[in-house]
């Protein structure tokens, strides 16, 4: 189980977006159980959107909509959070 901060996953999805992770980073955030229940769900969902929203484009990691809502985690974490 690992404890991060909103901001952090906040900044780590917002990375992932824009194709600027780590090599394992997102693989560890989607695959490691997240302390805070609010992250554990975004976590779970974030996991499940390439089954969710299929990607249209090979190498890509879900649809259009699926990038969608992790934009939408994006703000909605900094939000909670208190950053902007």
């Amino acid at each position: 189980m690992v404890e991060m901060t909103k901001c952090e996953a906040a900044d780590l999805i917002e990375s992932f977006l824009n194709n600027v992770t780590g090599d394992w980073d997102w693989d560890d955030f989607i695959s490691v159980r997240q302390s805070d229940p609010e992250l554990e769900t975004i976590r779970k969902r974030s996991a499940g959107l390439p089954e969710e929203f299929p990607p249209v484009e090979k190498g890509h990691y879900c649809g259009p909509q699926g990038i969608g809502v992790l934009k939408e985690f994006v703000v909605s974490l900094r939000l909670s959070a208190g950053r902007h």
